[in-house]
């Protein structure tokens, strides 16, 4: 066998090498999703960003020193749209806080994702309160 001396897990936390034999290390992932639906063609996505908690604990600070002022939080269709925070901020403004941003996530060990399906019954299950 060939990963005969291998750990037998996908991913891990750094456990610095302290786990019983009869559990297998576990890792503690955090994502930052958003879904979309639509209707008319039957689409329904989800994309957005996964990491190890480690990697986002790093990267919050750096984040939210990059918003400007009157900003709290980055949503990619605000921002685009020019509405709700972005209201009234020009468009390279914007643009250009997208690169600052995606520069960000760049730096850290940090994936994009994304699911889509062109199946109708799957937005039922999902439906917002």
């Amino acid at each position: 066998m060939p990963f005969k001396n291998q750990p037998r897990f996908l991913a891990s936390t750094d456990h610095g090498g302290r786990y019983n034999q009869r559990e297998l290390p576990t890792a503690m992932f955090q994502a930052y999703l958003d879904e979309s639906c639509e209707q008319q063609d039957a689409v329904f996505a989800v994309g957005g960003f996964v990491g190890d908690e480690r990697e986002w604990r790093a990267l919050q600070t750096p984040w939210l020193n990059a918003l400007p002022p009157g900003v709290e939080y980055f949503h990619a269709t605000d921002c685009f749209g020019g509405r709700e925070q972005f209201r009234g901020m020009e468009i390279q403004k914007r643009t250009e806080l997208l690169d600052k941003l995606t520069d960000l996530i760049l730096d850290r060990t940090i994936w994009l994702v994304l699911a889509s399906s062109m199946s109708r019954p799957i937005p039922r299950f999902l439906r917002k309160h």
